[in-house]
């Protein structure tokens, strides 16, 4: 699946993935070998997020094809090996993590993979390595860690 838009004919890069996505689960059988890589990221969080888990839902338990489904949602992750522990197995590329002084992280993506989820993002260190300015990383840094928190207090809040 590409990560392309159509413009010209009135497509944006999600309609075209959608597009595809449809045309994959048309024509997927128990002898396919589907891979998606991150289904659903062009839309908003939860939507996306609904449409990776009916889509995968489907490979699994209707089409029962091989599947390579490759997300960031772990929330998506997570409930469909709990829904098929014996067919689903989650996996992430390793990655050694170090701390530095002024806060930051060194990461070394290992490009090994490693069972289970990833328990940790790095798209403030992946922005580093791409030579973003620290200024804007700092900013994006300290933004992520005030939604974490949010999110977790709403969490324990609805406990």
């Amino acid at each position: 699946m590409g990560a392309w838009d159509d413009l010209a004919r009135g497509r944006s890069t999600f309609m075209v993935e959608m597009s595809e996505t449809s045309e994959i689960l048309q024509s997927a059988t128990k002898n396919s070998l589907v891979i998606l890589d991150e289904l659903g990221r062009g839309t908003s969080t939860f939507d996306g997020m609904a449409i990776a888990s009916a889509v995968l839902q489907h490979l699994v338990n209707e089409t029962k094809c091989k599947t390579l489904f490759i997300t960031h949602y772990p929330l998506v992750a997570a409930e469909i090996e709990r829904r098929f522990p014996d067919e689903i197995q989650n996996l992430h590329m390793g990655y050694t993590a170090e701390s530095r002084i002024d806060g930051t992280r060194d990461i070394t993506f290992l490009y090994r993979l490693t069972k289970g989820i990833a328990s940790d993002s790095f798209g403030v260190e992946c922005g580093r390595l791409a030579g973003l300015p620290e200024d804007i990383l700092r900013a994006a840094s300290e933004k992520s860690a005030m939604m974490q928190e949010i999110v977790q207090m709403r969490i324990a809040r609805n406990r």
